[in-house]
């Protein structure tokens, strides 16, 4: 796959290979790693993501994510109601799979 970048932008990439002694491959790869995190990060809290979906394009789990969150200083915007059906749904889940061996 090509993807076209502006020159400032492969500027950016190659002054950073230089200074950590790596391919601009990593470089942009870890770029690009930090960019999902901080958009995802940023759509929540502008209310456009949900916590799942902010996770999911964020590459990390849920209870990562509200790690994150609290590292940024960001509220949850999840409901006292919602956790707790959350948590009932995992106690449900944590039923099932003791009843069925799979713990």
């Amino acid at each position: 796959m090509n993807v076209g970048i502006e020159e400032k932008e492969y500027d950016i990439i190659e002054e950073l290979s230089k200074i950590e002694g790596e391919e601009k491959s990593k470089v942009l790869k870890e770029l690009m790693e930090l960019g999902r995190i901080m958009l995802a990060i940023r759509r929540y809290e502008e209310g456009k993501f949900s916590l799942g979906k902010a996770a999911e394009i964020a590459g990390v789990s849920l209870s990562e994510f509200m790690d994150l969150l609290s590292e940024f200083g960001i509220k949850s915007r999840i409901s006292y109601e919602e956790y707790l059906e959350g948590f009932e749904n995992l106690k449900e889940v944590w039923y099932l799979s003791f009843q069925c061996g799979l713990q």
